[in-house]
Parts: structure tokens; sequence; C-alpha cells
């Protein structure tokens, strides 16, 4: 089958005139899903995404820089474009060659591709522009001022571009080492590798002022003839200099009206290896042969879960653009030999046997994309488990939030314990499942332990208290390390360490001492045990905290990013709790229903992105529930740049619409178990990767008007509400039906 659409896709683009964008598309419009995708979502109001040219979990990102923010300028709310480009801004600054898709500090963006005409002026080129398209694995663009278009697409570790220049100014195409999006000083090295050639490095890093770095390594060679080539060092031309560091870039010049195509390698370990990655993944391949390639990849994937219903064409973008936003986080971070940046140490380490990954945004990502992946991507949510292990392994702990080595160490809680223990429970494999458990487990169970901060009071006192030195929200950490210590108690049961499960499963209880019953609430407690007053719990600003006033929605007292409306239910390993401490069934689900009536529920931010599915435990709301999935699909979710309703988060608000889109969403994913939601789609098949069986998700035709009453699998009714992860994987028939006999 896949010979058959490289064929096709080949046969497409040979017909096609050299240099239109018009002619590219044909590749994509003969694509089975691709040609839904339309990257351009979310690249407004803060989705964070960027529109730029990706292979599926690609080190490598081609993409158009609008936008360049700086920390002043973050911090006063001026246009925020962590990844480089918002929609709309009226000039293209160069084009970046590494990303972040949905991240909201900003990183990577280096090196720096851009066009001159007529004239070399270095570090000096932007230009507006006109008939900007993007596609799965595609972009392109007209710069209006050097009346130049620019085509792109990529492999995992390389990016070609295709410059077609009008007019007979000479043109100029220019690698900028120094320039990128990151915090950290700007710097860079470049040194003459070939005739046609140059390699060098860019430093990157200091991600939301952690004081990371990162040095993004590349080898660039033009694939076409050139008139000359040179350097510059802090604007001054160099026409004879082999080698240069500082405020450097480098230059191949065109004749004009030349189509030209150049290709850079990228690489997080050296310059060698950046020249082997775009060696070994396009060599002497021209432009059209490396898109159709690409485009293939990305129909291939996207391809397995297939929307039968005719027509719905904007419904269909809508669902395999949020698809395609969770391929690309975690990406591949090591070579094609296998070399890698070590994890939160100096040096490299080698696997030439599973891909490394990188961009851990564990606080984000455990809530529902690695439960995505598992499901429908096993094999590379394999690769990123045996990653993670290594990094925990060698470190002494786990990762919090991982960027290509360095350890950010944004947010709360110990996320990747959820993740690590999910894959355990369903069945994948670690090649040290003992050591890995014990290094958790020492983690989760040491007083002295400075990696979990406030851990000690979280221990001796059953809960976090406001105020605990090192630690951003009280509650909110609680609340992280009760539901990670369920799930590493989860993985120790499968292990047959009973002793440490009990340990884990008591102190997993340890949230329900932040619950005041009188109130029915969360809320913070000082170190002696008395309630915070007073106590505002719509509050998303902390008045001790200065930095609260700056960052938007920083976070009400003891609460990240959220308050206490958001986060009072942010216990999945523990329904039955929840009920019990509300009093009722009625009133559980009452409570819920007041949060989604008064407005505190929010979809731009993770803790409480559970709710709605949660209603599922009210037999007389279930309906409800139906209607409040149903209207955050279709008000919060849209085809427009500004159609992700915040940050997405390396994927995560993306993975929770495919589920709900699919009819299912993973509330506890560790618990390797299902809620049934509402299908968007009357006809869904998905091909199971882990066995090759077919999963089929009917409803009837009017189920959106009148809910559905009842959820049947494989013939039978699902009595518990609830999907088992190991029975989906098996394939068979969902169907959602309002008939109720």
């Amino acid at each position: 089958m896949m010979k058959c659409i490289f064929l096709s896709s080949f046969l497409l683009w040979a017909t096609a005139g050299a240099g239109q964008p018009g002619n590219y598309e044909r590749v994509i419009a003969n694509t089975r899903v691709a040609r839904f995708v339309n990257p351009l979502i979310g690249t407004a109001g803060e989705g964070y995404t960027y529109p730029g040219a990706v292979s599926p979990w690609g080190m490598v990102s081609a993409s158009p820089h609008t936008t360049y923010t700086s920390r002043t300028g973050y911090m006063t709310g001026k246009t925020i474009a962590p990844a480089g480009y918002y929609y709309g801004e009226p000039r293209i600054n160069g084009f970046g060659q590494t990303h972040l898709s949905g991240v909201a500090c900003p990183a990577l963006g280096a090196p720096v591709i851009a066009v001159n005409r007529g004239r070399l002026t270095p570090e000096k080129y932007a230009s507006s522009y006109s008939n900007e398209v993007a596609k799965a694995g595609y972009y392109s663009v007209l710069l209006d001022d050097v009346k130049t278009r620019v085509h792109v697409t990529t492999t995992p570790h390389a990016a070609c571009y295709r410059f077609v220049f009008r007019g007979k100014d000479p043109g100029y195409i220019l690698l900028d080492a120094c320039l990128n999006l990151s915090w950290a000083k700007h710097d860079g090295y470049v040194e003459k590798a070939g005739k046609n050639a140059w390699a060098g490095w860019s430093l990157t890093g200091n991600t939301c002022s952690q004081g990371d770095r990162q040095k993004v390594f590349f080898y660039v060679r033009s694939l076409s003839p050139i008139s000359a080539t040179g350097m510059w060092r802090s604007k001054k031309i160099l026409t004879d200099t082999q080698q240069a560091s500082g405020k450097v870039g480098a230059w191949f010049a065109c004749h004009g009206s030349d189509t030209v195509d150049v290709a850079i390698g990228i690489s997080y370990v050296s310059m060698k290896n950046a020249k082997e990655n775009l060696e070994k993944e396009i060599g002497n391949k021209d432009f059209g042969t490396v898109l159709q390639e690409n485009v293939a990849r990305w129909d291939s994937l996207l391809s397995r879960i297939r929307i039968l219903d005719n027509g719905r064409e904007k419904e269909k973008e809508i669902f395999y653009t949020a698809l395609y936003h969770t391929l690309l986080h975690p990406n591949i971070v090591s070579d094609v030999n296998g070399e890698y940046p070590l994890y939160d140490a100096p040096g490299t380490g080698k696997d030439t046997v599973h891909p490394r990954y990188g961009l851990f945004s564990l606080w984000d990502t455990y809530r529902n994309l690695h439960a995505l992946l598992s499901l429908f991507y096993p094999q590379q949510q394999q690769d990123m488990l045996f990653t993670l292990e290594d990094m925990t392994l060698s470190a002494g702990h786990p990762p919090r939030w991982e960027l290509y080595g360095s350890e950010i160490n944004l947010m709360v809680g110990d996320p990747a314990v959820a993740v690590l223990s999910e894959g355990f429970t369903k069945g994948f494999h670690f090649r040290q499942p003992e050591k890995l458990f014990e290094t958790l487990y020492k983690n989760a169970t040491d007083t002295l332990n400075t990696w979990r901060p406030g851990n000690r009071e979280y221990l001796h006192l059953g809960y976090i208290p406001r105020k605990t030195k090192n630690v951003w929200g009280s509650v909110s950490t609680t609340l992280e390390y009760s539901y990670h210590d369920w799930c590493l108690a989860a993985f120790a049961r499968k292990l047959g360490r009973e002793k440490e499960a009990a340990v884990l499963e008591k102190q997993s209880k340890r949230w329900r001492t932040l619950y005041d019953e009188q109130c029915r609430i969360i809320r913070p407690r000082n170190k002696k045990g008395e309630w915070i007053s007073p106590f505002d719990p719509a509050a998303l600003k902390d008045p001790t905290i200065l930095l609260s006033y700056f960052l938007k929605d920083h976070g009400g007292p003891g609460f990240v990013e959220g308050n206490a409306y958001q986060y009072t239910f942010m216990a999945p390993h523990d329904i039955k709790g929840l009920i019990e401490l509300s009093g009722s069934v009625d009133t559980f689900g009452s409570h819920l229903e007041y949060i989604f009536e008064n407005g505190y529920f929010t979809l731009w931010n993770e803790p409480d992105i559970l709710y709605p599915y949660l209603l599922a435990a009210d037999p007389g709301r279930i309906t409800y529930m139906q209607q409040q999935l149903q209207q955050l699909r279709s008000l919060y979710f849209t085809s427009s740049p500004d159609g992700i309703p915040g940050n997405d988060d390396a994927g995560t608000l993306s993975a929770w619409y495919v589920f709900t889109a699919l009819g299912f969403y993973p509330v506890n994913p560790t618990g390797g178990q299902y809620v049934p939601g509402i299908p968007l789609f009357d006809h869904i098949e998905i091909r199971m990767p882990e066995t090759g069986a077919l999963l089929r998700i009917t409803s009837d035709p009017d189920l959106q008007n009148n809910h559905r009453q009842k959820v049947i699998f494989n013939g039978k009714p699902l009595k518990q509400l609830s999907l088992p992860h190991n029975l989906l994987i098996r394939g068979g028939h969902l169907v959602f039906t309002n008939q109720d006999q």
C-alpha cells in the first residue's frame, strides 16, 4: 500500500510545473486524509502552534518567524509568539529550523534561513509576504519585498528549501547562526564545509528563564549551482574567511530568476552528525521527491483513524489538524547514527535500535497525549517509554519538563511517574522494570528528596502547607503527588510489590486532607492545619506572589495556573472518594454542574479538562455531560487560526479534542479505562496497530440531537460505562445509540 501512495504522489509531482505552490499542493490533495490538515489552526490567540513544515515526530520543523518575543514583551503582555509565528503579523523575518508546538515560553528557532535580493544586507532580511500555503509536511509563501517564492518540506532530521527568484536582481540565501527565539544570549559559529556548504552551531536556551542551554548544530548545503559564497560577522561581509564565531552567518549568491534548492541538517550532538543526518535523509534527492515522501508519511499515520462520514469537511479539518498536532511531540532527538544528548548531564549516549525522544512536557501530556499514543501509535510510545526509563535511571530521578537533554523544571508534581506507570500497566516494556520502580519509589517516599519539593511535609503532615519553600501551588502539588503515587502503586502491584503498593495507596489519598467538607471545595492549609482565610475559590492571582500580577492566570493562592474550582475534582484515581466527601452522587454532580453553569470550567488549562467526563459518575447527568461535550467542541475548537482554546501544550488540548470527537476519554490513563462520551461523527474506522484489528465506531444519525441512551461494545451494553484499554486494542464494534430498548 505504501508503495502505491508514494507512486501516485510522485506521478502528480512529476507532471507539475516547478515553483508554483498549486502544483505542490496537488501532491497533498491526492492524499486520503492528510489533505484535511491545516497547520494555521492554533497560530493566533494562545494556541502557540507554528505553520511550517515538519515530519511526524521530527527533530526539524522549518517555519517562518514573524515575531520574536522578548522577555520584557512577554511580561508586559505584548504579542506573544513562542514558536516565532503569529497569524496576521505583517512581515516574515526568516525561517527557523527548530520549534516547540503549543508551548508557552519561547525556545529554539535556530538557525534562521532568509533571503536578500539585489544587495547583500546581513541580518536585515524581513519582508512582507502573501500567498501563504500551510499543509501537512509543506509550507510555501511569497516574500513580496524580495520577489521570491519559498517552498519548504522536511525529513525527520533535515529541511529542504526551494527558492524561486523572480526578476533579474541577484539573490542571496542567508543562514543566520545567531538569531533565534530563545532568551539565552544569542551566539553562533560558522565554518566553511565544502564548495557549496557551511556548518556551525547556534546557542539557544534560558527557556522560561530557567537557565538551560542547547547547542543546535547544523550543516547546510546548496543542492543547486551557485555563483559565490561568503560569511558575515556583526553585519560586516567576509568573503575569504573560513570560520568565525559571535554574531555570524553565511550566504550563497544566486543568479536572478534562478530556482535554487538548499538543504539543512540539524543535530543536538555535532556538526558531523548534522551533515550525516542530511546526507542519509536527503542526499541528492530534489525538492519534489522529499516532499512526496514526507506527505506520504503523514498520510499513512493520520489514516489510522478514518472518518467515513460524507461531507463535513470543516469538522474533518479540525479533527485531522488536532490529530496532526498530537504527532509532533515528544519528538526525535537522536541522530541517524543513534547518538543523542544525555539527560541532565554532559556528554552523549547512543542507541542504534530505538530512537531517542525529547521535549517531554509531562505535566500536560500525562493526562491524555500518551494515552492516545498508547492506543494508536504504540511503537512510538514504546520508544518514548524507553527514553523516560533511561533518563530516570541515569539521573536518579524522573524528568519533570525535559527539553533535549536539559531539565527545565517547569510545573509541579512527579508526572513522569504517571506516564511510566501507565505504560507498564498497559503492557509496554522496560529494560529494567524492577530498578526503575525502585528509583521512582525512593523519590516518592524519601523525606529528604529535593526532587519532589514539599515531599517532607507531604509525607509528615499528609499535605503541603501554604508557603512551603520551593513549592509553587501547595494544593496543586499535593493533588499531583497523590495521583502520581496512585499510579506508582499500580506499577508496584503489577510487579508483585504489594508492601510498597500499600504504602503508595495510602499516600494517594492525601489529597483528601485539603478538602473542606463544610464548603465542599479544595483549599490550602497552613502548617498548623488551619484553613487559609480569607479565601476566594475563583481567584487566579496570589496576592503574596509578585510574579502572579505579571503572568496571566498564574494561579490563585495554593494553585498552579488555576483556582479551587478547577482543582477540586482533580483526583481521577479516587472518584469514589470525591463522591463520599461530596455527600452523595447527586451532590457530586450538582457541584460539577455549578462549575459549568457559572463559567468556572476552562478548556485553556489541564487540571479540569477531565471534568465533563466526571459527570458520567452521576447517571442523572449523562445527558448534561453530552450537551457540555458538544458545546465545548463547537465553541472552542474551530478551523480559524485562533481555533484552539489555549496553549496546545505539546498536543494536550488537541488530544482532548481527538478523544472527545471519537466518543471516549482517558479520565485516569493509568487505570486503563475510557469513559464514553458522545462521538462527533457517525462512522469511524480505526486500524489498531498493536493487533492489526479494526475498531469501528458508529452512532445513530440523529444522535447529536437526541443524545445517546446506550453504549454497546461487540453486541453487549456497557454496564459500568467504561471501556477497557485491553479490549479496545483488540478491535470490535462500538455503537452509540439513542434507542433505550
